[in-house]
């Protein structure tokens, strides 16, 4: 039974047989190929997305989750230690050879507040209002400062967002 797949057009063939056609015609026909990649990209259709596709995440509802190791130190503030070195390699041999093997991020009152609050249970909206209950006006205005401390950890890897 025969195939039904078109036959071969002379460009696929000069690309698959450099030999044959010689370096000046092999890139010749590269260059051509290229061209009419080029031109097919331009071609497709870009479909937008639909404005109500793209679900909407909010902050207060997600779950932060501890993502690196800490310890208190002796005023009770929470000191981050971060591994200098993070793949499995080089931290299952070498960390524990070096001197000082994690960066130590030191966190203030409130941060240190907001670390403990992270259990895996707590949502943001409720840790905020532990804060606000806790230290009053002096964390206003919470959400926003809230915001920004959640985007700083979360780059840097040591929480995760969870949802709920």
């Amino acid at each position: 039974m025969r195939s039904t797949r078109n036959p071969e057009t002379k460009q696929d063939k000069l690309i698959r047989y450099p030999r044959i056609f010689g370096p000046i015609a092999r890139t010749a026909a590269e260059r051509s190929y290229r061209k009419s990649l080029e031109m097919n990209r331009n071609l497709r259709v870009k479909k937008k997305p639909e404005s109500g596709t793209k679900k909407e995440i909010n902050l207060l509802e997600l779950i932060p989750r501890r993502n690196i190791g800490w310890e208190k130190d002796e005023e009770g503030l929470i000191v981050l230690l971060k591994p200098k070195l993070a793949h499995p390699f080089f931290h299952k041999h070498i960390l524990s050879r070096l001197k000082r093997p994690y960066y130590r991020v030191k966190l203030d009152e409130i941060g240190s507040f907001f670390w403990d609050s992270c259990d895996g249970m707590r949502t943001v909206k409720d840790i905020a209002g532990r804060m606000k209950h806790h230290f009053g006006d002096k964390v206003d205005p919470v959400y926003e400062r809230l915001t920004l401390f959640l985007q700083n950890l979360e780059k840097n890897k040591f929480i995760r967002l969870k949802g709920t």
